[in-house]
């Protein structure tokens, strides 16, 4: 084949088609690899969670897992985030302002401007996107929040769905909020998990942090040492406050002393740790 008519018909290819094999080079597009020693990422993020809520930022929550995270590495005590859901992820996984990521707003409106559009702009790549160009294995787990709400159905538009910004496996809930007991739609990949009836004593919590250490321990299974990035975005503490038996009974009876007596309790304990300044 002439080297016109092979850019033609195949355009790209870094090989010689031939009029047979005999007479052809095989060429092999090179595939994302990451450098020895890439590390993982994981982000964890917490829905609504007050600054105060974590007790390595001065609550009476036991928190221990996360405190041992803290001990090991540093607490950040001057950041920023938008106070509203689908305008704060969009910032984090784009690293832009929220409008200029199309996100002024939740993604519950759009009001017609390209700074409110309601989903992630296509121009734009996603945190994902970048590292799984960049040989990541890439997962994200729960809330998503971040396309239309004309765009919440097998008919939608999923240009702003997980696993078209970047993500290789998904498994959560697209919409602001879901049931904790019993959520009312839960995607895998792009697909809706067709449940009518949750085993006794699901929680929502615990099954997303099965899935997110499953993604994990099956990507290790095979290819130890692919890096990886995980997005686990909680729906806690977001609406509906849903809570197990057990939990809400440890904690009954913490707060009879009312906001305002918790607030000078939390501020002593955050000046006590240096969170912030006396």
């Amino acid at each position: 084949m002439s080297t016109d008519l092979q850019g033609e018909h195949y355009p790209g290819f870094g090989g010689k088609v031939g009029r047979v094999l005999a007479t052809s080079e095989p060429w092999w597009p090179p595939r994302p690899t990451a450098p020895e020693g890439t590390p993982n990422i994981v982000i964890v993020l917490a829905d609504d969670l007050g600054y105060s809520d974590l007790s390595s930022y001065g609550s009476e929550i036991p928190t221990p897992a996360i405190d041992a995270l803290a001990g090991v590495g540093c607490r950040y005590t001057n950041f920023h985030v938008t106070p509203l859901c689908s305008p704060t992820r969009a910032a984090l996984l784009t690293g832009l302002n929220t409008h200029q990521a199309g996100m002024g707003y939740v993604a519950n409106a759009d009001p017609g401007f390209p700074g409110y559009a309601g989903e992630l702009p296509r121009h734009q790549p996603s945190l994902a996107e970048v590292l799984q160009a960049n040989g990541y294995a890439t997962m994200a787990v729960g809330k998503w929040h971040l396309c239309r709400d004309t765009d919440l159905s097998e008919a939608g538009d999923k240009h702003s769905w997980p696993l078209q910004r970047g993500f290789d496996q998904y498994y959560g809930f697209l919409e602001a909020l879901t049931n904790f007991h019993h959520p009312h739609r839960l995607y895998e990949g792009n697909s809706v998990v067709q449940t009518d009836q949750y085993p006794d004593g699901y929680y929502l919590t615990d099954d997303l942090t099965e899935r997110a250490v499953r993604m994990i321990r099956e990507v290790r299974q095979n290819d130890p040492v692919k890096p990886f990035f995980l997005y686990y975005s909680h729906g806690a503490v977001h609406a509906p406050l849903h809570a197990k038996a057990d939990d809400i009974a440890r904690h009954r009876g913490n707060y009879d002393k009312g906001w305002d007596r918790l607030r000078e309790e939390r501020l002593a304990c955050q000046i006590e740790l240096g969170i912030v300044p006396e």
